[in-house]
């Protein structure tokens, strides 16, 4: 629920832009700063145990959460997997959503597959990522309770000059 200021309106702050579509704002309200210590907490649990998390086996799965290390500042956050590439010979993906494809083409187990390769999507600041299986770990349920910090936006009545599906030139 949004609490709006007395003239109607209400402040937001741009996170991640895909497109006029597509793109991901955080809500400035005083409980934004929880989101900086669910970070905080879940890169501690995550710097202490993932050697030990590996260890398990996770079998990522289209719209699974995750725990995922972002290549930029190698820093854990929550995720959702987008599509799951196996390797040995097949390009076979199983994908969930806008970013990972349309739909699945093989079920998670994929004749056996290794899986290889990752697209997540950030869910609290709305970016995406390919990643190697060896950056994405099972979510703990204590890291699951609060609710994504990126809300997906887009621009009404905002179209592409072309015809082609997706191009804002």
């Amino acid at each position: 629920v949004v609490k709006l200021n007395e003239d109607g309106s209400f402040l937001l702050m741009t996170s991640y832009i895909v497109d006029p579509s597509e793109f991901y704002v955080h809500m400035v309200t005083p409980n934004a700063t929880k989101i900086d210590q669910l970070k905080k907490e879940l890169n501690l649990f995550y710097q202490q145990k993932a050697d030990m998390l590996r260890k398990i086996t996770f079998e990522p799965c289209g719209n699974d959460m995750c725990c995922a290390r972002f290549s930029e500042d190698k820093t854990w956050y929550r995720a959702q997997i987008c599509s799951v590439t196996y390797a040995r010979g097949c390009s076979a993906t199983v994908s969930a959503g806008r970013h990972g494809g349309r739909k699945a083409q093989r079920s998670c187990e994929a004749d056996r597959l290794d899986c290889s390769e990752v697209q997540v999507h950030y869910v609290d600041y709305g970016n995406f990522e390919r990643l190697p299986v060896s950056e994405v770990l099972p979510l703990m349920p204590e890291f699951t309770e609060m609710p994504a910090h990126a809300v997906k936006c887009s621009l009404y009545g905002i179209k592409p000059t072309t015809e082609q599906v997706g191009d804002w030139g």
